[in-house]
């Protein structure tokens, strides 16, 4: 009878351990740490990578194909650590995102560098729902240092509304390239 008993608490226990909804993961951060590679160049994320999914996963979330997206709980930060032997004499940030959201619903996609804003990707030219914005982002180089540096691509919850709610987005390439004296 006691063995019945603990296997009826072990199943108990194990059900509700699967009923628990999926963590929320604020950033997704790389593990590894990039370093300058060929043509003076780093590539964290190339198109032919499968996209990164960032946002809430609600809202016009069938706008973002199946097969891209990340899970009930998706990240809203994307980042990558690169280290520098020295800082360049300018530098210049690309990267390519998919957007659900359009201008007017106000939900900013930041691209980061080292925490400071370099630009919000939802109000460049030719962002939109549906589109893909590809930029080349020059830099501060000031804000680059010899060492370890992050980029990051981060939703920000959309304003003017009356819940909290993010952007889904879709990181489908993120590099930056420098030029040494």
């Amino acid at each position: 009878m006691r063995l019945v008993w603990i296997a009826v608490t072990l199943a108990v226990v194990l059900a509700a351990g699967c009923a628990r909804p999926e963590p929320e993961q604020e950033a997704l951060i790389a593990p590894e740490v990039f370093t300058l590679g060929a043509g003076n160049a780093i590539v964290f994320h190339a198109e032919t990578d499968r996209p990164i999914h960032l946002g809430d996963h609600s809202g016009r979330i069938q706008d973002i194909p199946l097969a891209a997206r990340g899970g009930d709980k998706p990240p809203k930060e994307a980042g990558w650590r690169f280290r520098l032997k020295a800082r360049p004499a300018s530098a210049v940030v690309e990267v390519a995102v998919y957007s659900v959201a359009a201008p007017r619903d106000l939900c900013a996609t930041l691209v980061r560098l080292n925490d400071h804003d370099i630009a919000d990707l939802s109000q460049l030219p030719g962002a939109g729902s549906g589109q893909t914005t590809r930029a080349s982002l020059p830099l501060d180089v000031a804000q680059l240092s010899t060492g370890e540096n992050t980029l990051s691509i981060v939703e920000q919850p959309c304003r003017g509304r009356g819940r909290p709610i993010w952007n889904d987005s879709l990181v489908k390439a993120a590099a930056i390239r420098l030029a040494y004296p």
